[in-house]
């Protein structure tokens, strides 16, 4: 409920549904169900939809990306390309970004916002998905090819990258972790899949967690290539523990 949270809802514990600001006609007229996948209907303007429907509509409302928030995007994440950001859709909102994850039709499922959080006394930043139903775990599934080369990286900022210096011709993907989830596995069939995960224990877990699903599955690529960090040697020396493709960027681009 956090996204039916920001759109003017009134809600009163142990309802059934909750009643907002319909994203349609402006009316308070919207009876949101409080059970998934939220249905709802204006008794206004008459409109219906779900969660789904919900968030689509929540985002075409959002305006457009400036090139000072893509710059101030580049300049939170160096090795980041400002024309990715547009590409993958980022807009602002209310003084964060929301970055979209579509399905294969094109459809967006979940909208991903940019938190800040405190860590070991620094401020740092995640990219934080709607909850269910509107959670979707993989990005760019919207232009992903039917043949040819998939390039599978971790996380937004390193989808951001490949976008911006890789092979145009290969379909980019990013999983929101390091896990590929196994609803997904099919569209890795007979085609050569490149993992670039990250260089710590979760990325390399994620690399033999996607072998062992693909073996035991019997969903077979043409063949799993991933970065091998321990024979990387970088013009400043080893990479460090949590390297990862957008660090890559900024040492080579």
């Amino acid at each position: 409920m956090k996204l039916l949270n920001a759109l003017k809802i009134d809600h009163t514990p142990g309802d059934t549904d909750t009643k907002a600001e319909c994203l349609s006609c402006g009316h308070k007229a919207m009876e949101v169900s409080n059970e998934s996948p939220h249905q709802w209907q204006c008794w206004h303007c008459k409109a219906t939809g779900n969660a789904y429907t919900i968030i689509q509509k929540f985002y075409e409302l959002l305006p457009s990306l400036k090139k000072e928030d893509a710059v101030w995007l580049r300049n939170l994440k160096p090795g980041t390309g400002l024309k990715a950001y547009r590409t993958a859709g980022v807009k602002p909102w209310k003084g964060t970004y929301v970055w979209p994850n579509y399905n294969q039709e094109g459809n967006i499922t979940a909208l991903y916002t940019l938190l800040s959080f405190q860590e070991d006394g620094k401020k740092k930043y995640r990219w934080n998905s709607t909850p269910k139903p509107c959670s979707n775990p993989i990005i760019g599934l919207e232009n992903l090819k039917s043949e040819g080369e998939i390039i599978v990286t971790e996380g937004h900022w390193d989808y951001n990258v490949a976008l911006t210096h890789f092979n145009t011709k290969a379909s980019i993907l990013g999983l929101c972790g390091s896990g590929f989830p196994a609803r997904f596995l099919s569209i890795l069939e007979n085609r050569p899949v490149y993992f670039l995960t990250d260089n710590d224990e979760a990325g390399e877990a994620g690399v033999h967690s996607l072998a062992v699903k693909l073996k035991s599955g019997g969903t077979l690529p043409q063949f799993l290539a991933y970065i091998n960090w321990g024979e990387i040697t970088l013009p400043s020396g080893p990479p460090p523990n949590k390297c990862d493709i957008r660090d890559l960027a900024q040492e080579y681009c």
